[in-house]
């Protein structure tokens, strides 16, 4: 039994012995490991330390750069808008919170807001409308409606097409005329020419007296062309509701001219004696063309031919007639000098 209780002792004499041993590891391990910890941390913090110079260095020089940029952007977009609208000539650089414009390529291209042209990266404008938009650019309210007013303005002072409009009659009780070449052969002159934006083309065909005044009010044509048949008293002849010639006589189309002096410029009259309609309507419209005889399908159209392509290349009109006539002659057919033109005195 004492044997026992003295094993006992002994074991528990060495456990102490072992917790002791134990603790004083713990003490060395937790010394070293502060150590460690120490060491390390003062390290990051030198190394933080030497890298916030570098980084707010960098910081500086890309914020002075941004707002040297966003100045200059911005002034550029004052001084363009300020052309537009007059109270644009303050403009405010604000926060990026507020609403920014909305740079696109198609204004780019025109150059409407010094953006880049298309996606070429040689473009002296070139980055300009990103770096605007990432910049955070506002405009005052009145200034908001640039974009709108500025594209506006260009399309209102770009002058408006001249309208030509071609009327054609064929009555069923005359001899047929070859009139959709006629009229194929003017649009395709027209598109051909260097000026071909400065035109558009309007057709009616089958005309009966309501459909010429309904196509006058209705398209208010620069030029109108006429087409068709007419006789040697000078009336000319349109068609009725079943399709047969219906007759117009000279004094009631000057009548009827007369109410569009203001925007009809020039008259054609690709017709028989059409130049006794020319003589009474030149008395309101600055030029008009007539035949003083009869004209056969293939002068006409060679006629219209020449007029349109002339025309088509920024002629003016005595100038468009005379190629015309000239056309006739190239084409090596008969009656160059039918076509007569007459100018209000």
């Amino acid at each position: 039994m004492i044997a026992t209780f003295d094993a006992v002792g002994g074991v528990a004499e060495a456990a102490g012995a072992a917790a002791d041993a134990a603790g004083a590891a713990a003490d060395v391990a937790t010394s070293a490991a502060g150590d460690i910890a120490a060491s390390a941390a003062e390290g990051a913090i030198s190394l933080a330390a030497d890298h916030s110079d570098i980084v707010a260095d960098t910081i500086g020089h890309a914020t002075v750069a941004g707002v040297d940029h966003m100045d200059a952007v911005s002034g550029s977009v004052a001084d363009h808008a300020a052309g537009f609208l007059p109270e644009a000539a303050d403009i405010d650089v604000t926060t990026p919170s507020e609403t920014n414009l909305d740079f696109d390529h198609e204004e780019a291209r025109h150059g409407h807001y010094g953006g880049t042209a298309g996606n070429d990266p040689d473009s002296s404008h070139a980055g300009h409308s990103d770096a605007a938009g990432l910049a955070g650019i506002a405009l005052p309210a009145s200034v908001l409606g640039y974009r709108a007013a500025g594209l506006a303005a260009d399309r209102s002072n770009a002058p408006s097409p001249i309208k030509i409009l071609f009327l054609s009659a064929d009555p069923s009780n005359a001899a047929r005329l070859r009139l959709g070449e006629e009229s194929r052969e003017i649009r395709e002159k027209l598109q051909l020419g260097k000026c071909r934006n400065k035109f558009e083309f309007h057709e009616r065909n089958s005309v009966r007296p309501a459909d010429i005044s309904q196509s006058l009010l209705d398209i208010v044509p620069g030029i109108v062309h006429f087409s068709g048949h007419g006789t040697e008293e000078g009336a000319l002849c349109c068609e009725d509701a079943a399709g047969r010639m219906q007759f117009i006589q000279p004094a009631d189309l000057a009548d009827l001219f007369r109410q569009f002096a203001a925007t009809v410029r020039c008259i054609i009259l690709s017709d028989c004696f059409s130049v006794i309609q020319a003589r009474a309507i030149v008395e309101h419209i600055e030029y008009v063309i007539g035949m003083s005889r009869e004209i056969g399908d293939r002068a006409a159209i060679a006629f219209a031919v020449g007029f349109y392509q002339a025309l088509a290349a920024g002629r003016t009109i005595p100038e468009a007639y005379e190629m015309g006539r000239i056309q006739i002659g190239l084409q090596g057919i008969p009656g160059k000098s039918t076509p007569v033109l007459l100018k209000r005195k």
